[in-house]
């Protein structure tokens, strides 16, 4: 039997790793945490796959200044969890600086018995 409270745990630190690997610009930590597979969707619209996504971070094509996460929720069904939360901060990107405030879903799917990010969506909020 899973212990949902321990996978919940695990993926909020995850979670936790990844921003701060974005961050940093922790090319090789990315690498581990994102699934082959991932579908990056961006608050503007754009869409990354993990070459893309990790290559516009390790050009300095997209910038993390600052960045705060609050995982509001994470919901585990099987070899899949979806993470519900806030994500803000600022943004050097190509096209200038973006201020983010958005309501994001992260999915985790276990590959190989390994939890890796598969899909992003964020949703910029309306104040």
């Amino acid at each position: 039997m899973v212990d949902e409270q321990a996978v919940e745990q695990a993926i909020r630190s995850l979670e936790d790793r990844r921003y701060a690997a974005m961050l940093s610009v922790n090319v090789a930590e990315l690498d581990e945490l994102l699934a082959d597979g991932l579908k990056y969707v961006h608050s503007s619209g754009k869409a990354d796959d993990k070459a893309t996504y990790i290559g516009d971070i390790a050009s300095g094509a997209t910038v993390y200044q600052a960045l705060s996460n609050t995982t509001e929720r994470v919901t585990v069904i099987g070899d899949v969890a979806l993470v519900f939360g806030l994500v803000r901060g600022q943004v050097a990107a190509a096209n200038g600086p973006i201020q983010l405030d958005n309501s994001a879903l992260s999915v985790w799917t276990k590959v190989a018995g390994t939890w890796r990010l598969m899909a992003y969506q964020p949703t910029r909020l309306r104040h």
